[in-house]
């Protein structure tokens, strides 16, 4: 069984819209901020969200290896979370802000998965149709 051309654009168009469909909360928080107050890009799980953009500051500033800053005793570093390590390197590239990129790769991501489902899918109706 092969796919066509247009049933793989109609996948990705799918997959944009729903990628899109995710991206409007944080759009909507935006826009709806009132004067005075600053939005922070984040909605969901501040805590983790909020450490992942310190890691990014902390690629961004020059470093590969990660720090813990609250750890009891000194440590070396190492590397953790790698994709926050490659967007911070991304903004100390462009001078984008941390957030934008942040949701940049997190749209990537959606886009990435969304595409990956779609040839897992293909690859498994394929074979049981070959069957």
């Amino acid at each position: 069984m092969s796919i066509s051309r247009g049933e793989v654009a109609r996948a990705g168009l799918w997959a944009a819209g729903v990628v899109m469909l995710s991206t409007a909360p944080y759009l909507i928080a935006w826009w709806l901020t009132p004067p005075g107050y600053v939005f922070t890009g984040i909605l969901a799980n501040p805590m983790d969200a909020f450490s992942y953009l310190a890691k990014m500051r902390e690629a961004t500033q020059g470093a590969w290896l990660l720090h813990f800053p609250y750890a009891s005793e000194p440590h070396q570093g190492a590397l953790l979370y790698p994709q926050y390590v490659l967007l911070g390197k991304v903004v100390a590239l462009t001078g984008f802000a941390p957030v934008f990129v942040f949701h940049g790769g997190r749209i990537l991501a959606g886009l990435l998965l969304l595409g990956a489902s779609y040839a897992i899918i293909v690859a498994i109706i394929s074979d049981v149709a070959v069957r």
